[in-house]
């Protein structure tokens, strides 16, 4: 899930364009920035929940060219905010959490999957860079609301981080080990 590489004050690019960084035969799409959100949520060990989002952001997807496509979500670290809490919102960005002037840009990139998966849902693979880290993560994404998902309505991505594993070992008295993230990807509209 997203987590991810991120850009420094960065929005959605919505308009089509070739495919290059990927590798990629085929279009890129941008997201909607009215619709597409990125958040995140931990517990404290009193049973809380601590939910911040993450109002910068760029992310894309690459359609292959065989059917498959490749999405790539990266968040910007030093913009994260939890709501109603300046305090909570402080540490998050500080060093011992997202530590965003060290790591600004937090990166989700998936495999490759079959076009489908927005209806059907299912497991979404792909590799989370978050404080320095690389780890291989699976995130779920929930089955099309829509005919259509990720135009006519979201694709719900949901996916689990641990802090240990990408060295986040800080606050461990407070806040459990689980960073839950939670996706919702709406696509440009294309341009005629």
């Amino acid at each position: 899930m997203l987590p991810v590489a991120l850009a420094v004050a960065c929005v959605a690019t919505p308009a089509p364009a070739r495919a290059q960084d990927d590798g990629a035969a085929g279009d890129i799409r941008g997201f909607d920035p009215a619709h597409t959100r990125f958040r995140f949520d931990v517990r404290t060990r009193w049973g809380q929940t601590v939910g911040g989002v993450f109002p910068r952001w760029q992310a894309r997807l690459v359609e292959l060219g065989d059917g498959r496509r490749r999405v790539h979500v990266a968040l910007d670290a030093g913009a994260v905010h939890v709501e109603g809490a300046p305090r909570w919102t402080a540490m998050a960005r500080g060093p011992q959490f997202f530590h965003a002037a060290a790591h600004p840009r937090i990166e989700f990139v998936s495999e490759p999957h079959a076009a489908a998966l927005a209806r059907t849902g299912g497991p979404m693979r792909g590799h989370v860079t978050l404080h320095g880290v690389r780890r291989a993560e699976t995130f779920v994404v929930e089955p099309g609301a829509c005919a259509r998902p990720g135009e006519d309505c979201d694709v719900v991505v949901r996916g689990r981080v641990s802090r240990a594993a990408y060295g986040l070992r800080a606050y461990g008295f407070a806040l459990g080990d689980s960073v839950r993230f939670t996706l919702r990807l709406r696509l440009a509209p294309l341009r005629s």
